[in-house]
């Protein structure tokens, strides 16, 4: 799944940068807010292209992974950079997809050691 900014997505749509914001503004167009940007999906633009609105779905900021992960941001990061989990830089921000999060989950689970009792 390809991953676009505001700046990327004006450009994937042709379109002016102002007017692609007009459109945000007026509702036309929803991203997922990861930090401070925006975030488009490629499916979600071809839709826009083709006339029709869908949402961005299976996007995960760091702390939305980590929380749906029941683990620290920072280990979510820490995992990322030891290569366990892909993610995606957008702008300034670090985005999950849904389903990386979810293959992570159970090789997590299987790494952990059992808890005495």
């Amino acid at each position: 799944m390809k991953l676009f900014s505001t700046e990327q997505a004006a450009k994937y749509l042709n379109k002016p940068f102002g007017t692609f914001k007009r459109m945000i503004v007026d509702g036309r167009i929803n991203g997922k807010l990861i930090g401070k940007s925006l975030v488009f999906t490629e499916a979600q633009l071809e839709a826009i292209k083709k006339g029709e609105a869908i949402e961005a779905v299976g996007i995960l900021g760091s702390h939305e992974a980590a929380a749906q992960l029941n683990i620290h941001p920072r280990t979510l990061l820490n995992a990322h950079k030891r290569g366990e989990i892909a993610a995606h830089r957008v702008g300034s921000s670090l985005v999950f997809l849904a389903e990386d999060v979810a293959e992570f989950e159970p090789r997590r689970q299987a790494g952990r050691p059992m808890k005495k009792e």
